[in-house]
């Protein structure tokens, strides 16, 4: 998916889904929309739950096969 794309993806479906999280399947697997008033709610949860690291390894990973 082209970034611009991706950008438009986002400002149609935003205010559809506005205080919500959402997903857009791009080409390089499903995007997870969190709005921003959620976040401090995901820092409260555990490692084993939501884990920072673990995301990163993913990403590198992910971009390993670009």
């Amino acid at each position: 998916m082209i970034y611009s794309d991706l950008i438009q993806l986002v400002l149609t479906n935003a205010p559809k889904f506005k205080d919500k999280v959402y997903q857009i399947k791009a080409t390089e697997g499903p995007r997870i929309l969190v709005p921003i008033k959620m976040l401090s709610e995901l820092k409260t949860l555990p490692e084993h739950t939501l884990s920072a690291q673990e995301a990163v390894n993913e990403v590198s990973i992910d971009s390993i096969y670009v």
